[in-house]
């Protein structure tokens, strides 16, 4: 089955023992199953997965564009970089406007606590009220 035995998977004596492989007096490695059978270290092979079929693509598109594809990046990092900048610029001007249509609404509203009709009071909302006006007073210097 491709499943238990990917097809660029070798079929060495190493990959097709069970046991653990034991060095014998010779260097040579041995399969604890077949101690007379020995394999030489040159001789096995590192299973690599292959390179799959998009990767591989992309490979050879770059080895047919060669240099022009270097220049061409140089040029979408500089129009990316500028855009950034005025991606920056524009987000500065809107947190600006922003933090202005806060004042002007913080403003507002402490002018009417400072116009607020307190003949309804009673005498603990009015001593608030009094606290509150002396803090708006002081934050904006009256």
């Amino acid at each position: 089955m491709l499943k238990d035995n990917p097809k660029w998977k070798s079929n060495t004596p190493l990959s097709r023992s069970s046991k653990k492989l034991k060095i014998n007096e010779s260097g040579a490695y041995t399969s604890s199953s077949n101690a007379d059978t020995s394999i030489d270290v040159d001789d096995i092979e590192v299973e690599v997965c292959p390179i799959g079929q998009k990767a591989a693509k992309a490979k050879a598109k770059t080895k047919r564009k060669g240099k022009s594809n270097v220049v061409e990046k140089s040029k979408v990092d500089e129009e990316m970089e500028a855009r950034w900048v005025e991606l920056q610029e524009w987000r500065n001007e809107k947190l600006a406007e922003v933090r202005s249509l806060k004042k002007s609404f913080e403003m507002v509203a402490d002018h009417q606590i400072l116009t607020m009709n307190t003949s309804h009071m009673n005498a603990e909302q009015l001593e608030n009220h009094r606290l509150m006006c002396n803090v708006i007073k002081s934050k904006y210097n009256i």
